[in-house]
């Protein structure tokens, strides 16, 4: 069984201490504690009216697992906020490889960022892509051609 005192130690031993709950009673005898991680909701813990607990750990695309048991909890917990956890260290790497010699072109960049990605963050990821390009074409041609590359493209297609 999952405990609320279980849950709360656990988030915040993986989170290092950075996540945030919020507890609320469903009636006299129910409650729920969800836990935020990054202002996301990745966790949320049910305790039923006979003392039984269920968590619903949840994916960035906000879909629920349900689970009973500690291990699943754990590991799902894991699982679904890796990227979440690890954002900072991916980006540090996407930026050291931009800045070598071979990525100092915008579609070297993009090629990389789609690359390492896969998709996963793809927005907050591709928010930095853009201006990544953006600062190599004013550095290679001195304004910003992969834009304009870009449209062309698709009104072709």
């Amino acid at each position: 069984m999952i405990t609320p005192t279980y849950f709360k130690r656990y988030c915040n031993k993986l989170f290092n201490d950075a996540c945030e709950f919020k507890s609320a009673m469903a009636n006299e005898m129910e409650f729920h504690i969800k836990c935020f991680f990054n202002h996301r909701l990745v966790a949320k813990l049910y305790v039923d009216e006979h003392m039984k607990s269920i968590v619903d750990v949840y994916t960035p695309d906000q879909c629920s697992t349900s689970t009973r048991f500690k291990w699943r909890f754990r590991h799902l917990l894991k699982k679904y906020t890796y990227v979440d956890r690890h954002k900072s260290d991916v980006i540090k790497e996407i930026t050291k490889m931009v800045n070598s010699q071979f990525y100092a072109h915008s579609d070297d960049i993009w090629t990389l960022i789609d690359q390492v990605t896969d998709d996963v963050f793809a927005i907050d990821v591709g928010n930095i892509a853009a201006r990544l390009m953006d600062k190599a074409d004013m550095l290679r041609f001195g304004e910003i051609k992969w834009r304009t590359c870009t449209k062309e493209r698709s009104k072709e297609g």
